[in-house]
């Protein structure tokens, strides 16, 4: 039974360690905070022409 709570431990603190840092890097990408910038970016090239 030890070693299984130990197996379970170590899964449990190794996602956290690698999940929580994944999370902070993707909230500003699913935030869509950037998406007025990029319509402006892609207005401006297209009313730039060739």
């Amino acid at each position: 039974m030890l070693p299984l709570l130990l197996v379970v431990l170590l899964g449990v603190s190794l996602s956290h360690w690698l999940l929580v840092p994944l999370v902070h890097l993707a909230t500003p990408i699913f935030g869509l905070d950037w998406l007025g910038w990029l319509l402006l970016a892609l207005g401006l090239w297209l009313f730039a022409g060739a």
